[in-house]
């Protein structure tokens, strides 16, 4: 018999639990990449053609310092002051070009890469609010496959909207850390205050984050209640006024600093191209108040414009009801964030993130007052929200002790959100879908044709892009821009005498935009007229002294009427602002010219 003892086998060790909240915020991320998986492959579209592709200073180290001294748009219109200041976007264009060049994958990768770290972001975020882990999941799956988002990551430019999320949410995040840890404050209000810093200098909207962290201060400043915690306010409103007021002061520096070198780079904060009153842009902001609900609540039929119109004569359809229902809403919301602090501070990130694009929209044209962008920060608060009604659904049906009702809305949700992101990404594959949905979505834009017709021009289907032009003419009679277009594309046809027909009615309704000047100049030189040519060429050069182009053109025609001396000093003002082969040898022929006549 053998002495060797035999090990006894004892009870397997349970396997280790996996907590719900993992799985959700995983799920989260999974089906984000789901939804957003075919707009790898999709093209460069909408503003990336001309921002990323043909723009030399995104492609050149060498312009870092240029990002902080001019707007976006400084390099295709340096003459035009410009209301978008955004050195860290152009800075993120900068590396990507670095990384990918024109491959547009890497593009793609990289947005949506943001877009999943503001997703996990958002959980963190409403996890602390709530104080509940599977909350903060649930929110976070949401926010990763609400369909009003597409905008922001199927479509390259607007990355802008997925960093300023990750920077504000970090901001407020580091700040309630500061409360919580006084032996670290120090470090962590650093880290919010260049968080706050870094989002100013990505978006305008980057303005609301001091408000947030007022906001913030404001519901924790509670006697009695342990910091960061949401719990029910001990505190008089003075003091908590106070205690807002103080822990803003910082980020109020930050600000004062941002809109100082803002100011320096546009030569002002901000610029109005339209003579919007303010009594219509109060009448405007419940439409498109109400539109941005709707867009959060029903994300169906999305589209790059919509048939939201400046409103100069209030109607029942187009303020009276928007104002009624947007005042049953919010005292809802109110009364519901009464009870709760965790919803007021998600209702606060609805609000506050909105304020930057409603104020704007007195800067706005015609056609685009709204866009699905603008709700990529305050739908972090409207996910926040639907996550906590959803936690307060009937518990009454159990399976293995879970209550179904909840889990099986979250699930449905995702799923609905996840097919209808997938099956509407599709339109941001090319120009061209995305235009023919753009008229579509909203037939009465003329900005939507005007866009549809530019592409239809750049497939050489010239009769589509007239047609679209005058229906775009149909429906704006008052605007300068189909009549402009109209005038340029007749001008490539070399139908002169509608191109000067179209030119002059442009500048009959827009007569300080020189770009119409210019183009009635080059008809005009074509036809032979050329004192009438120079006189629109020297209003063009004048007044935009910088666009490259304009003092080629006038060049060009002082050299037909002999005046060569100026038609010399013309071009080679234009060699100084856009060098190029032909702008060469035509002084090099004005200057042989020149030297024979000596």
């Amino acid at each position: 018999m053998s002495t060797d003892a035999q090990p006894v086998a004892g009870p397997a060790a349970p396997a280790p639990r996996i907590e719900p909240h993992v799985l959700i915020l995983a799920s989260a991320l999974v089906l984000t990449v789901v939804a957003y998986i075919g707009s790898i492959r999709f093209q460069f579209v909408y503003d990336d053609v001309l921002q990323i592709v043909r723009n030399p200073l995104v492609h050149d180290w060498s312009s870092v310092g240029t990002f902080f001294r001019k707007h976006v748009w400084a390099f295709a219109s340096p003459n035009w002051a410009g209301n978008y200041y955004r050195p860290l976007f152009l800075l993120w264009l900068l590396v990507n070009y670095s990384l990918f060049g024109l491959n547009v994958v890497g593009w793609h990768v990289t947005s949506l890469a943001m877009h999943l770290l503001a997703t996990c972001m958002v959980y963190r975020l409403a996890a602390r609010i709530t104080t509940d882990p599977a909350t903060g999941a649930v929110a976070a799956l949401l926010f990763g496959v609400h369909p009003v988002h597409l905008e922001a990551v199927a479509w390259v430019s607007g990355v802008g909207d997925p960093i300023l999320a990750v920077l504000a949410i970090g901001a407020v995040l580091a700040y309630l850390n500061a409360r919580e840890q006084p032996e670290h404050r120090g470090r962590w209000l650093a880290v919010s205050l260049a968080a706050c810093a870094l989002a100013l200098l990505d978006k305008e909207t980057g303005l609301a984050v001091p408000a947030l962290i007022f906001t913030t201060e404001w519901l924790l400043a509670e006697d009695g209640a342990p910091r960061g915690a949401l719990g029910r306010a001990n505190v008089g409103t003075r003091d908590r006024a106070r205690a807002a007021l103080r822990a803003v002061v910082p980020y109020l520096a930050v600000t004062l600093a941002y809109i100082a070198a803002r100011s320096a780079a546009l030569s002002g904060f901000a610029h109005r191209d339209t003579h919007t009153s303010a009594a219509t842009l109060l009448l405007t902001l419940p439409s498109v108040v109400a539109f941005y609900a709707r867009q959060l609540l029903l994300p169906i039929n999305l589209g790059l414009y919509y048939d939201v119109e400046f409103v100069l004569h209030p109607t029942v359809t187009n303020f009276w009801v928007p104002l009624l229902l947007l005042i049953a809403i919010a005292a809802g919301l109110v009364a519901w964030s009464r009870h709760s602090r965790a919803a007021a501070f998600a209702l606060w990130w609805i609000v506050l993130p909105l304020g930057p694009p409603l104020a704007a929209t007195i800067y706005f044209v015609p056609g685009e007052l709204v866009h699905d962008r603008y709700l990529y920060l305050p739908s972090i608060g409207f996910c926040i929200l639907l996550a906590m009604a959803l936690r307060v659904l009937p518990r009454g049906v159990r399976v293995a002790g879970r209550a179904v009702l909840p889990s099986l809305a979250v699930a449905v949700l995702a799923i609905l959100g996840t097919a209808t992101t997938f099956a509407q990404s599709v339109y941001w594959a090319s120009n061209l879908l995305l235009y023919n949905r753009a008229v579509q979505v909203a037939p009465r834009n003329p900005k939507a044709r005007d866009d549809l017709a530019g592409e239809m021009l750049e497939r050489g289907d010239g009769p589509s892009a007239i047609r679209l032009y005058h229906e775009a003419q149909q429906l704006a009679p008052d605007a300068w821009e189909p009549n402009y277009y109209l005038g340029s594309v007749y001008l490539r046809l070399g139908k002169l005498d509608l191109a000067e027909k179209y030119l002059r009615q442009a500048i009959a309704i827009a007569p300080s935009n020189p770009e119409q000047h210019y183009f009635l100049a080059a008809t005009l030189l074509r036809e032979g007229r050329l004192d009438e040519a120079e006189a629109l060429a020297r209003f063009s050069a004048g007044r935009w002294p910088q666009t490259p182009g304009f003092h080629f053109a006038l060049g060009v025609i002082l050299e037909r009427k002999g005046n060569l001396e100026a038609a010399h000093d013309a071009l080679a003002q234009e060699m100084r602002i856009a060098p190029g082969d032909e702008v060469q040898a035509a002084l090099s022929r004005v200057d042989t010219q020149l030297a024979q006549r000596k």
